[in-house]
């Protein structure tokens, strides 16, 4: 794609464009820190409750089977962020047929394969030792099998939400749905907590997520439908061949998942089967605290994101580049202070936390930080690819990364422990950053010179105080 270079001169139209692009960025920006504000503090407020009511044993067991949604990831296959991008530029060009059922296309297939998916599980269920499997033999059938179920049901409640948020960004109004889902989130945890200090077990927790859940889907779609009537659910809306040009992309998106599971979900797994749920919750709690780093790159990335997809649609080089260099330099100033604080000072962090002695160490922490920064700081060296639906090469390289850290980690685990494993993890992550970024820069038109340049530099600082302001 050629670009169009903006400058001073450019028409007061290009202007105006430009004036609305800071301005959504601006709405995305505080509904995004919003959200990961509200995922962070809840996700922290909970550790210590879970462990005060449950204990370890019992924590680590939960934190086991709520890896059972992410089973789920397949029936997505990448289209919630496919679609997002297609719908974008789609009405963006006035084919707003074309956009209607695309996107319903999309939402009865991502149904169907979970469906299917259900059915699978179901089968591994009755036919074989699916509790074995997971590490948890110990637990009781039909409390086991009950909170498959719900967490299953909780898993499709949150691909269909994860759907309706292309509607939202198509609208411009991507900012309402972030800040609905960090709505739904505060109420989840608040829930949670209530059912744990009333003396909920395993099953009455996975129900209060599913109940809040599902309310916050219906909520989303209501709006949604509202906002969009012309593209918003219907059933008979929508074929396999609308489907189509959606899945080389949403394939490519659905690496990124899959890998996801694999960092989290798939060490929970190795480490309850080779030190048992008190090195989980260990494991977890590490992550969630050096993790506030990722809550804060990821709210870049949804601010920036929809803003680049119309960039390069409008063909805006210059704008292009601006949006990744913008994106970037947070990220590089905090990293490493943030780094050095999680290392010196983490453990004693965690212990104040959670009222208890996890066997925490230093260099556990620099691990996790540096995991956290690497894994946070990849998705913005690749937000142009991912704005773009141009993922196909570095999907692969990403799952492939990941998938070798997971089997990597585990031998290295061995003879370092936990420590073994983050480590692998931070190697992948940072190949991962080199492969987006240079990736970026070919698709932008730009050197990575471009973006360290003294001039893009002070543009950028600029850029970010005009913001502020």
């Amino acid at each position: 794609m050629s670009f169009v270079p903006f400058s001073v001169r450019d028409t007061h139209e290009a202007m105006l464009a430009k004036k609305d692009t800071v301005s959504g960025i601006r709405r995305n920006l505080l509904s995004s820190i919003y959200l990961a504000g509200a995922n962070s503090l809840s996700q922290l407020a909970l550790v210590p409750v879970f462990l005060h009511c449950w204990g370890q044993q019992v924590y680590g067991e939960w934190l086991v089977l709520f890896t059972v949604p992410a089973f789920f990831v397949f029936s997505d296959v990448g289209l919630s962020s496919a679609v997002g991008n297609a719908l974008t530029i789609a009405l963006g060009q006035g084919r707003v047929r074309e956009a209607e059922r695309s996107f319903n296309a999309a939402w009865k297939f991502q149904v169907i394969a979970w469906v299917g998916i259900f059915c699978v599980l179901g089968l591994l269920l009755i036919f074989s030792p699916l509790r074995e499997g997971l590490g948890v033999p110990q637990m009781d059938l039909g409390k086991f099998s009950l909170t498959v179920l719900m967490l299953s049901l909780y898993s499709l409640a949150s691909l269909q939400a994860s759907m309706l948020s292309a509607i939202y960004r198509a609208a411009g109004t991507y900012a309402n749905y972030l800040s609905w889902s960090a709505h739904a989130r505060i109420l989840e945890a608040v829930l949670v907590a209530v059912v744990l200090a009333s003396g909920g077990r395993i099953i009455a927790v996975a129900a209060a997520m599913l109940a809040v859940r599902a309310f916050g889907t219906v909520i989303l779609y209501e709006k949604g439908r509202r906002l969009l009537p012309g593209v918003c659910c219907r059933l008979f809306s929508g074929t396999w061949a609308d489907l189509v040009p959606l899945l080389p992309s949403g394939l490519a998106f659905l690496s990124f998942p899959v890998a996801n599971a694999l960092v989290n979900q798939g060490t929970v797994l190795v480490v309850n089967h080779m030190a048992g749920p008190a090195a989980v919750v260990l494991l977890n709690v590490c992550r969630q605290l050096a993790r506030i780093f990722q809550q804060g790159t990821s709210t870049i990335l949804t601010a920036f994101q929809p803003e680049m997809t119309r960039a390069y649609g409008a063909k805006n080089g210059v704008r292009v580049r601006q949006l990744q260099s913008a994106a970037l330099l947070p990220v590089c100033l905090v990293a490493i202070p943030f780094i050095a604080g999680v290392t010196v000072f983490g453990a004693d962090v965690i212990q104040g936390w959670t009222r208890k002695d996890l066997g925490v160490t230093w260099p556990l922490m620099f691990a996790c930080s540096v995991e956290a920064v690497t894994f946070g700081g990849g998705a913005l060296c690749s937000l142009l690819p991912w704005a773009i639906n141009r993922i196909r090469a570095l999907s692969l390289v990403y799952i492939l990364l990941n998938a070798g850290a997971l089997l990597g980690g585990a031998v290295l685990m061995g003879p370092f422990g936990l420590t073994g494993l983050v480590g692998a993890f931070c190697l992948a992550g940072t190949a991962y950053c080199a492969t987006g970024l240079f990736l970026g820069c070919r698709l932008g038109g730009f050197a990575l010179r471009d973006l360290w340049s003294p001039r893009e530099i002070a543009a950028t600082v600029a850029w970010w105080r005009t913001r502020k302001a």
